[in-house]
């Protein structure tokens, strides 16, 4: 049973009875191509003009907050040329549509029922050939330790993502304790042709009858600068007590170092000597 993941799109299920009903016996607004709906009246309170309304007493406080500089629009609308590219469309689809069952990071946010969703469901800045250029990262499953996971299961992913904006990341700690398992999932993720990261490891984690689980980060820089692979050393600063021994950096500076960041910094394949400065940023 395939599983959808949805990102920026809005549906709406046409059924027979669905009509927006009108406001003081005004006429409904145009149809609704493909349903029997309409869209809301013009005398709608959708459709008021709110300019020249009295503003809140505390306006001038909350706006102190925003971005004043900016300004407000709906997050959803047109995005196929009828007009600002911005905003999540709205697809429309009848009561027969094909249901897929869908996942969400936050299921208890949202319907435990199956999405009319499919191919023709348009995206935000137009689906496929245009449509929402964001790079979507996927962990693996396991707080991202299972990354055996994305070297059997990715393709179908990619499959359904033409413009392939999926990158998959894996995180190596104590699952990643034989170094033969970090091999194996960065070779298979290449040999599968599957975008992968590293998204993040440490050189030690969790514990053993009371001793720390050492993780072979080496095998990984090694491996990682062999086969192109992009990695993320968790991390820079503020990590909680129980694992502050991965702070790369002491209090923030890039001054002093601790030994694991000075080895992630300056080591034998670290950053300093296999990164490579962004296309986007200027040459100093």
């Amino acid at each position: 049973m395939r599983t959808a993941a949805v990102a920026a799109v809005v549906i709406a299920v046409g059924a027979a009875g669905g009509a927006a009903a009108p406001m003081d016996g005004d006429r409904p607004g145009k149809p609704i191509a493909g349903t029997s709906c309409s869209e809301f009246p013009a005398s709608n309170w959708w459709h008021a003009d709110v300019s020249d309304l009295p503003v809140h007493r505390r306006s001038r406080q909350w706006l102190s907050h925003m971005s004043t500089g900016s300004d407000l629009h709906p997050d959803f609308g047109p995005s196929y040329g009828d007009g600002p590219n911005y905003g999540i469309p709205v697809t429309v689809v009848r009561s027969s549509h094909k249901k897929v069952r869908v996942r969400f990071q936050y299921a208890d946010e949202s319907d435990r029922v199956r999405y009319p969703l499919g191919k023709d469901t348009k995206v935000e800045g137009g689906q496929w050939r245009s449509g929402d250029r964001h790079t979507i990262v996927i962990d693996a499953n396991d707080y991202g330790q299972r990354g055996r996971t994305i070297v059997e299961n990715g393709q179908a992913l990619l499959d359904f993502d033409p413009q392939h904006n999926i990158l998959f990341s894996t995180h190596m700690y104590q699952a990643y304790e034989n170094p033969q398992v970090i091999l194996d999932v960065i070779r298979g993720a290449q040999n599968a042709r599957l975008p992968m990261i590293v998204g993040e490891f440490g050189y030690q984690h969790g514990e053993r009858n009371g001793q720390p689980i050492p993780v072979p980060y080496e095998v990984m820089l090694d491996e990682a600068a062999r086969a192109g692979v992009g990695y993320l050393a968790w991390s820079w600063t503020g990590n909680s007590d129980y694992v502050g021994y991965l702070d790369l950096s002491v209090n923030g500076s890039a001054a002093e170092l601790t030994g694991w960041g000075d080895d992630i910094i300056n080591g034998l394949n670290g950053i300093r000597s296999t990164s490579q400065r962004a296309s986007m940023f200027a040459a100093p």
